[in-house]
């Protein structure tokens, strides 16, 4: 495949491009002493590395890091300890809007401690007026996971509001605290512009998004041809996706909640003159979407990956099993400083 790969194309920003954090809380005691560290697990570890004034994330994000980790010192906040499983305070979840500086932040917490967490949301917001909206995500279970894998979790709104918006193009697209949104908005927007000229050199009739999130991508192609379909598993995304369309008044989106292979199996779809876009999370597509689209006879196909690996294994099993060819093989330095990049990958019959 290397005559298709055109080279890398380089992010604006080496520094302070990361607009999200996933961070873990922890704390450790020295002699008459509480230290909280706010960061990372290391490699193969449950240990956390502090990632003080981390070099590749918004600068808001580090000195609101910062600023909550005295707080907690302040307020005599307990953090959680994953082996005695006691503690308040597990994770904290931040995303900003890179035209408005809008952040919105997500304590993931063990109880709905009020009393505590109320004043710190006050410090919060009033020391940073870019914060919109704080709030709080109960984890009761004992698993690792990020957020709750309990059907019956909560989520509380603290302070502010529950979202932001962010412009691209010439669209308003809102976020919420579990909207899946790429870290480097520079380069996100490069690979979007490159998908919107591949589809109008070539005057699709539709587009069929599969793993369309939000439906920003969906919305930026469907003024480029007559109908989209954009599917996605997520039901709070298929939400934010319509609300979107509505906002930035396009009318020609259809957005279903389903995952990817039980949509293929139910329904009959028109792939005359159709390109499809898949753009799935790290572990790429069911097996059973691949044999779908083979089934299906697809012509032609964008793939958007950030996962090599995985990309390998879907595009061997395309290739090799249908008269679909790789045309060419876009890399975007989506993660400057790291050996991660972003793939855009073209196939065609």
């Amino acid at each position: 495949l290397s005559k298709f790969v055109n080279p890398l194309r380089e992010s604006h920003y080496r520094l302070g491009y990361r607009r999200t954090s996933k961070l873990v809380v922890s704390e450790r005691h020295g002699h008459k002493k509480r230290f909280i560290d706010i960061g990372l697990y290391k490699p193969g570890t449950h240990k956390v590395e502090d990632i003080r004034n981390c070099p590749v994330q918004l600068k808001i994000i580090n000195d609101i890091v910062d600023f909550i980790k005295h707080k907690i010192r302040d307020y005599g906040i307990s953090v959680y300890d994953e082996k005695k499983r006691v503690g308040l305070l597990r994770y904290l979840i931040l995303r900003s809007s890179f035209d408005s500086k809008s952040v919105l932040l997500t304590c993931v917490v063990t109880e709905k401690n009020l009393q505590v967490l109320r004043p710190l949301a006050c410090d919060i917001t009033n020391k940073f007026t870019e914060v919109k909206g704080i709030l709080l995500h109960i984890h009761k279970s004992q698993s690792n996971s990020l957020l709750s894998l309990d059907e019956d979790y909560e989520t509380f709104l603290l302070s502010g509001k529950d979202h932001f918006y962010e412009s691209l193009s010439s669209l308003s697209i809102k976020y919420t605290y579990k909207s899946f949104m790429q870290s480097n908005y520079f380069v996100s927007r490069e690979i979007y512009n490159s998908i919107l000229s591949f589809v109008r050199e070539k005057s699709f009739d539709c587009v069929i998004d599969f793993y369309c999130g939000v439906g920003l991508l969906s919305l930026l192609v469907a003024k480029e041809v007559k109908r989209v379909i954009a599917v996605e598993s997520v039901e709070e995304s298929i939400k934010n996706a319509k609300i979107n369309a509505e906002n930035n008044d396009v009318r020609n989106c259809e957005f279903v909640c389903s995952r990817v292979e039980s949509y293929l199996n139910e329904v009959t779809l028109d792939l005359n003159n159709a390109l499809f876009i898949l753009n799935p999370p790290r572990k790429g597509c069911d097996e059973r979407v691949l044999k779908k689209l083979i089934s299906m006879n697809a012509q032609n196909i964008i793939y958007v990956s950030c996962n090599a690996r995985s990309l390998s294994r879907d595009l061997k099993i395309l290739v090799s099993e249908t008269n679909l060819k790789v045309e060419k093989i876009e890399l975007y330095d989506m993660f400057p400083g790291t050996n991660h990049f972003e793939s855009l990958v073209f196939l065609k019959t």
